[in-house]
This record gives C-alpha cells, structure tokens and sequence, in this order.
C-alpha cells in the first residue's frame, strides 16, 4: 500500500479533501491521509518542525496544494509575471499559506522531490521564481475550476507517477526488536501472554551463533517443548560450527541449569543426573539439527513455520556478537514467511520410526562415508560436554541408531 500525505491550507480543505476521495478511488494500492487526520496539532493547519519531520519519514509520497490564500506587498522593484509582464513595487500578491511552502520543503527534503507533487491555483508568475529552488518536484498547474472538482483532471498523472515508483521502507515501519523481545514473543500464546507461537508450532532457526546458547533462551525452549513446540536448526557445514553446534546440544540439555559457562553446565550435570535425562528424551522428540551445503547470507528465525496464516519471519541485523547489541526486524508474516520456512525445510529428511537429533539434508548426508569424518568429530565435541555416565543416552538421543 502507497502512503500518500496531503498539505493544503485550511481554506483549500474542501478541495483537498474530493481530491483524496478521488486519488483513493483511482487505484486500491493508494491510501492517503490529509493533514487534518493526524495529530492535534494539524487541526489549525499549523505543526511543530518535530511532528513534521516524523509524519514526513511515515509516507511514500506527498501532494502539497498552493492556493492563494493571502495578499502581499511585492517588495521588489520588478517582477517578472509567468506571462512575461512587469510587476511593479507596491503591487499586492497572491500567495500560498507558508505552512505549504514550510511543509513541501519539509517532504521534499525527507522524500526526494520526485516523490512530491504540487497542485498549484496560484495565477501569479512570482511563485513559480520562489520555487525556483525546488526542482524536480512534480508541478501541476489547475484553474480555480479544477480546484472546484478536486483537481480530477490531474488524479491520473499522479496516481500513475505514484505506482511507478517503490514503496519506502522506513525505520519507523519495521522497528528493531531486541533478544529480549523476541524471547517474549516465543511463548505459545495464551489469554494471559503476548506470546507469538500458536498450539503446536513449529521455531525454524537459521544461524551460525544460535540465541540458544544464551541461558534465558535455552530455558524457554525448554518450556515450549514441554508445551508441544518443536525446533528445527539449520547449519552450515562448514568445520567449525561443529563446536558450536555441541554447544547448542549442550545448553537444550542443561536449559534447567542457570549458566551460560560449558565446564560449568557439565560439572552441574553430574550433580543433576535425572532432569537432564528428562531434557535429553524430550530433545529427542522436538528438536531437530540440520547441516547445509552452503552458508545462508542471512540469519533468521521463523515462528509457527508450518503455518500459512500465523508463521513471522524475524530478521537478525549483523551488529557483532555482543549481546546487547544483538537486533532483529520482523521480516515477513502469513504467507511469505511460510514459504521461506518451506524452501529451507525442505532440505530436511523425513524421519520415520526412531528420532533424533541429528538429521541429514538433500545436500548433507552426515552418515554417509563422505562425512564420516565429521560425524567423528561431531561426536567426540558433544561427549567432552557431558558427563560420562550420560554418554550413551546422549550418543542415542543425537545419531541414527545404526551409527551407535
């Protein structure tokens, strides 16, 4: 949908307002919102420079009407008309409000002056010289009858320089969401909660330092497991992510352990046998970990993945591996996010009878011959993290049985 803001002066309204109806009516993708929608403050046809600026960054485009709203002295000695006639000192002008001229400045500065259009009734040829410096913006000439009616006769021109152009995307419209945030959002939604996941939802997780890692994070996928979600990772097969990927395995498994540290995690473990057994068997029937041939060039997360009407597509901006400074935009939602979580997940392999962890994909058969090494070296990270006693149901919960 187009966004189009409209300015005019308070007596050029009623004109303003057909000529909405009008651009609106020429095209479903165009919405336009007239000065006297927004805020209190536009009520008089007046605005703080701060409401401005931030309305003008909320559009694609910006159609300002110049009327003749006042009468002035002009105060040079001559002016030449538009029609080439001299304007003598002391001659009275037709002007526009300077709230339109402040404001068509204030969006062709924020938007580009293609993407501004100027409806202009004004006869006098001085206006067009002190608009001299705003080149490029679309200028429509209309005769006090055209105003009458709207300006119909110019609703096409506009309407098709419009959808010739993109939409633009905006800060304000895709606002950054924090590690914080997006934990808040993995909840199964609840009366109670602002969670994002539906019943039985599926988390599709593409990246090379997956948030799990992260105590907090590891401890909510915990408690959506025990509430029917299931977890699919994605991974590049590249040597070494294969640490990081024992780590994951690793922080899922002692997610009732409140530390981030991996010597930490393993020595609590030993002293707390039976819950991460308890974890190990549910990992089992809920997470899945898949290696792709090749690195994806973006990191995303992809909640309720296997539905068309509720999957959101979360974006993660590259700002490091700080924490703190860890952001993601939401990208996609319903349909376009389902088909990204359908590209990638069909890389899996289906799973029949037993389950485990480690899966192959279309392009990574890791318990082929060809990736023998690395299902060596896979399993010997993931055992250094765990106790001995546990090794066998580890190796069990992780690997196709006939690699045991």
């Amino acid at each position: 949908m187009y966004k189009v803001f409209i300015a005019s002066s308070n007596k050029t309204k009623a004109h303003a307002l057909k000529f909405k109806k009008q651009l609106m009516d020429s095209d479903n993708k165009i919405d336009v919102v007239g000065w006297w929608e927004t805020n209190t403050a536009f009520q008089n046809g007046d605005s703080t420079l701060e409401s401005l600026l931030q309305i003008s960054k909320n559009f694609d485009f910006a159609v300002v009407f110049l009327s003749p709203d006042y009468l002035r002295e002009n105060n040079q000695d001559i002016a030449q008309s538009i029609e080439g006639g001299d304007s003598k000192k002391g001659h009275r002008l037709k002007t526009p409000s300077d709230n339109c001229v402040f404001e068509l400045g204030i969006f062709a500065s924020s938007l580009g002056t293609r993407r501004c259009f100027v409806l202009c009734s004004i006869e006098s040829g001085d206006l067009v010289k002190s608009l001299s410096d705003f080149r490029g913006i679309n200028y429509f000439k209309v005769t006090s009858e055209e105003l009458e009616n709207g300006c119909r006769s110019k609703v096409n021109s506009i309407s098709e320089a419009i959808l010739g152009h993109p939409r633009r995307i905006t800060y304000e419209e895709i606002p950054l969401i924090t590690m914080e945030d997006l934990n808040e959002r993995e909840i199964k939604t609840t009366s109670r909660s602002t969670g994002k996941l539906i019943r039985s939802a599926t988390v599709i997780v593409n990246s090379t330092q997956p948030l799990e890692l992260n105590t907090s994070f590891a401890q909510r996928v915990k408690q959506n497991i025990e509430q029917g979600i299931s977890y699919k990772y994605f991974f590049p097969a590249v040597d070494n992510n294969l640490s990081i990927v024992a780590e994951l395995f690793q922080s899922l498994a002692a997610s009732h352990i409140a530390s981030d540290n991996t010597t930490e995690l393993k020595l609590e473990m030993q002293n707390t046998i039976d819950p991460t057994k308890e974890n190990l068997n549910k990992l089992k029937d809920r997470v899945a970990i898949y290696f792709l041939k090749d690195i994806q060039p973006i990191e995303f997360c992809i909640h309720n993945a296997s539905s068309i009407d509720n999957a959101i597509c979360y974006l993660r901006r590259p700002d490091g591996s700080d924490n703190n400074a860890i952001k993601f935009v939401q990208w996609a939602s319903r349909q376009s996010a389902y088909e990204i979580a359908k590209n990638l997940d069909g890389f899996g392999k289906r799973i029949r009878g037993n389950k485990f962890v480690f899966r192959s994909t279309k392009d990574i058969d890791i318990y082929s011959d060809a990736h023998q090494e690395k299902l060596e070296e896979l399993t010997e990270n993931i055992l250094e993290l765990f106790p001995q006693e546990l090794h066998n149901l580890v190796q069990e919960v992780c690997f196709h049985p006939e690699n045991l």
